[in-house]
């Protein structure tokens, strides 16, 4: 494969860059989408499972980096948006509030990808972890980023095609930007 990087946007068509308070670049969060944190390479066996809802503006989901679905206990091998134990948020929008507690509009999205006949096998072990920024470092009112990769030992070698794929996600709460979550992906080849 050829080095380089592909995007992947889910939702609204939106490029953006970590930017800090001041306006400038910010290079230490550059380099953790792109993976360039200076993690020591052991960090990538550590199964750390990632979960949180994002709960600003009009729409909560259920965000994480586990494979394995909630209900049914199924590594489906790709990202997972919403929750399809209907235990959590799954594009809840809360608005008009006298349906806030049945507008579930999602059982459960996911990001897959293919090459070829084979299917990208994503393994929640080769992730460290996620984080939510809010405040000043963030780019909206609450944003997530995780990265996962297919170089686990759980992903038989035939399956490996040899990326990581970085989730961003990004929500607000002014009414004019309330009602959706921007999902950006970010296809990195190892």
């Amino acid at each position: 494969m050829r080095a380089g990087i592909t995007t992947v946007l889910a939702g609204l068509i939106c490029v953006s860059y970590p930017i800090s308070a001041s306006g400038t670049a910010n290079p230490d969060k550059a380099a953790l989408i792109m993976g360039m944190d200076n993690r020591p390479a052991g960090a990538l066996d550590i199964e750390t499972i990632f979960t949180t809802v994002c709960s600003v503006g009009a729409v909560s989901n259920f965000i994480t980096n586990n494979t394995i679905t909630r209900a049914g206990g199924t590594n489906e091998w790709t990202i997972l948006m919403g929750d399809d134990s209907a235990e959590l948020p799954s594009m809840k929008w809360r608005v008009p509030e006298i349906y806030a507690d049945s507008n579930h509009y999602l059982y459960f999205g996911s990001l897959r990808m293919g090459t070829g006949n084979r299917l990208v096998h994503l393994s929640t072990d080769t992730s460290p972890g996620g984080e939510v920024y809010d405040g000043a470092d963030a780019v909206s009112d609450f944003d997530t980023h995780f990265y996962i990769s297919d170089q686990s030992e759980n992903v038989p070698p035939e399956d490996r095609i040899n990326i990581r794929v970085h989730e961003n996600t990004y929500a607000w709460s002014a009414s004019e930007a309330d009602d959706f979550i921007i999902y950006e992906f970010w296809v990195v080849n190892l």
